[in-house]
């Protein structure tokens, strides 16, 4: 061993941590996403959503009716904001029409995999700053990747620009920031660590 330099002996080192981990029959690793159990509050499951919006999807509407909601002049001769919907707490005129099928096209959105692509060459180097940082304790380290990958992640949504938002969208939300709206799938990024 007195002839191993810093990268042999980190190697070395690295190698006893698996060989000991495998003998325990220990496979330790960190996921980092959207987890089983994270719902919206109508409890639409969070991995459900950031799935169409990374690989995007047509989702067929059937045939029906919609009820449309706008605010009409006291004197009630004509609509206020050009004739444009308003929410229903705000309208004080509403009307039923028929609709027919259509399709809803999500773009996709690869901001889960435009991360990595973008990010996976620094884990490397933040694993091994880590385990140095950590005295080699295996389940620190994946703690702390999982907070850095996590963020990255959490960036990848609050950054992510194009293709855009669809003009009724951007009415709806006020803005235009495409996989951001109410913030949930952006809080529930989250990551497990498995020993």
């Amino acid at each position: 061993m007195a002839g191993m330099k810093g990268g042999d002996r980190l190697m070395a080192r690295l190698q006893g941590i698996a060989d000991r981990m495998q003998t325990a029959g220990a496979s330790p690793s960190v996921k980092v996403g959207f987890l089983a159990g994270a719902t919206y509050p109508d409890g639409t499951p969070i991995a459900y959503v950031a799935a169409i919006n990374e690989f995007g999807a047509t989702i067929p509407r059937e045939a029906g009716e919609v009820t449309i909601y706008r605010k009409v002049a006291a004197a009630g001769t004509h609509f206020l904001r050009q004739g444009r919907f308003v929410a229903r707490k705000d309208a004080n005129f509403a009307s039923t029409h028929a609709h027919g099928a259509y399709t809803i096209t999500i773009p996709p959105r690869p901001f889960f995999r435009t991360m990595i692509k973008e990010r996976a060459k620094t884990w490397p180097a933040a694993i091994e700053a880590n385990l140095r940082a950590t005295a080699f304790d295996a389940a620190k380290t994946l703690t702390l990747m999982g907070e850095i990958i996590k963020g990255q992640l959490q960036q990848a949504i609050q950054d992510f620009r194009v293709p855009g938002n669809a003009p009724s969208t951007i009415r709806k939300k006020g803005f235009d920031k495409p996989l951001v709206h109410t913030r949930v799938m952006w809080r529930s990024v989250d990551f497990k660590i498995s020993t």
